[in-house]
């Protein structure tokens, strides 16, 4: 009897799984804010010759207002990270060939990056787009929805220089004397 019961459960389960139409974790976009994917969303947006474009985003977020905040930080984030960059690439070509204490130069270096990425102001930042799907979740007999958020942000180029001018500043500030040179020369740089 036992096995009879064992076998009949064992059928019936494998009989709902099998005509099931959606798979465990399987994704079903339900709704998106509009038609098509905006192109941006693929290829990085060519910056104007005022503006620099950047994009955020945010995947599974459980709110749609609260996952458009954080895509819009993230679009934030990316403009402190692209100044970081700069300014660490201006820093290396800078210090190379130089008779310096490499290695004060690169601690130096990765204490302000790191710095400049979380301090940094940036104003200015606009909101040009949102795009957002809501995706549902086929996961262990229960449906979930979440939303997938893309946001392209822009800064002004000037907003954009005047941030990475004020993270120079703080690297100059910061420089002990092997990277007080350095830094000179990498502020004159991020002026130009």
């Amino acid at each position: 009897m036992c096995k009879f019961i064992l076998f009949s459960v064992t059928v019936s389960i494998l009989l709902i799984c099998g005509c099931s139409t959606t798979q465990i974790g399987e994704e079903e976009i339900v709704e998106k804010s509009t038609d098509n994917r905006p192109k941006w969303l693929f290829n990085n947006p060519e910056d104007k010759s005022d503006r620099l474009f950047f994009v955020g985003r945010k995947e599974k977020a459980h709110k749609l207002d609260l996952g458009i905040e954080q895509a819009k930080a993230q679009a934030t984030a990316e403009i402190a990270k692209k100044i970081s960059q700069r300014i660490r690439t201006e820093f290396v070509e800078t210090a190379t060939g130089q008779n310096i204490n490499e290695e004060a130069i690169q601690e130096h270096l990765d204490y302000t990056v790191a710095y400049v990425a979380d301090n940094v102001r940036v104003s200015g930042v606009k909101t040009d787009s949102i795009y957002w799907e809501k995706i549902k979740i086929q996961d262990l007999g229960q449906i979930k929805y979440v939303y997938n958020i893309f946001v392209l942000s822009s800064i002004p180029k000037h907003e954009y220089s005047k941030a990475k001018k004020m993270a120079g500043r703080k690297l100059m500030k910061s420089a002990n004397a092997d990277a007080q040179k350095v830094a000179k020369e990498v502020m004159d740089r991020l002026n130009e």
